[in-house]
């Protein structure tokens, strides 16, 4: 079992994202796709998918290339949290 499962207690709730993003959970989309057009998600999200099914893939070899992606990760977990915090409040009302 995952270890996220675990701890639901710490990771069923926003975890990456500062008070303020927290408070104003819509910021971070406008942030993310600033950093981030469509066509970048596509092609990220792609080379997750291909080198978790490929492991000889040697695409992401270089430290650059995975720094990339490994900051891609982040920031879209933290626009997912945005998501769920934005799902909540709707869910309340």
């Amino acid at each position: 079992m995952s270890h996220f499962y675990n701890r639901q207690d710490i990771y069923n709730q926003p975890i990456r994202l500062s008070k303020e993003e927290k408070e104003s959970p819509t910021k971070v989309f406008s942030e993310y796709f600033y950093d981030y057009d469509l066509c970048d998600v596509r092609q990220h999200l792609w080379q997750f998918l291909e080198i978790a099914l490929t492991a000889s893939e040697e695409v992401f070899s270089e430290h650059g290339d995975r720094a990339t992606l490994l900051a891609f990760y982040e920031r879209t977990e933290e626009l997912i949290e945005a998501a769920f915090l934005i799902s909540s409040e709707q869910k309340d009302k």
